[in-house]
């Protein structure tokens, strides 16, 4: 029981990593063909923004999946349900709050783009849609669910990647076609995430600023 028991940790473990190599090193491998295709103000936008939405993370929901990591082993189903649903709406407060900011600084960080209110407004949803994305892989890395983390890491990487390179071939999208393909995913994906917190539930909707608190 116990090497059966060693097994499974080892080959989640396995599943695991290799999920997030395989991950890392698509992005690498098409490195090549879409210098093809992109400009070096191209990879200038898309360095931005990438930094922008690096940042923004920081802010929205201010890094909820430590917050469930600390606390999904003391808590109970219940309780892990009420402190889940203010780790919500926490992401969703501070979404709104950081849009305000961003539209704050749009004649200061933005002046190299065209159309800058709606891509703050992208940029933003983005980020908040990322923020959802990497909060139920915490939970499925928490549950020790590899099969579900390593599919719904593919069902991300590869449509995105692959509506990016047609967009941007076909289309002629330039660095919108990575943006946008990226950002198509995550919002498909979020809502089967939403949907699954709520089957699982993962959440309830009742506020208490108690349950935030370390």
């Amino acid at each position: 029981m116990k090497k059966l028991l060693q097994n499974k940790l080892l080959g989640s473990a396995m599943i695991f990593t290799l999920s997030n190599i395989f991950n890392k090193g698509l992005n690498f491998m098409l490195l090549p063909v879409l210098t093809s295709y992109l400009s070096r103000d191209d990879y200038g936008h898309l360095g931005f923004i990438v930094s922008v939405v690096a940042i923004a993370s920081i802010y929205i929901g201010l890094w909820p999946g430590n917050f469930i990591m600390a606390k999904f082993s003391l808590l109970g189903k219940e309780k892990m349900a009420r402190y889940m649903s203010n780790i919500l709406i926490l992401v969703f407060i501070t979404f709104v709050l950081t849009l305000g900011v961003l539209f704050g600084l749009r004649d200061v960080i933005f002046v190299n783009f065209e159309e800058r209110d709606l891509l703050i407004v992208t940029i933003a949803v983005y980020t908040l849609l990322l923020v959802i994305f990497n909060i139920f892989n915490t939970i499925t890395q928490l549950e020790k669910d590899a099969v579900r983390y390593a599919i719904f890491q593919f069902m991300y990487l590869f449509p995105s990647l692959a509506l990016a390179l047609l967009l941007i071939i076909v289309f002629h999208f330039d660095w919108h076609g990575k943006f946008y393909a990226e950002l198509l995913m995550l919002f498909l994906l979020s809502l089967y995430i939403l949907y699954y917190f709520i089957r699982e539930k993962y959440v309830v909707w009742e506020f208490d600023t108690e349950k935030l608190k370390a």
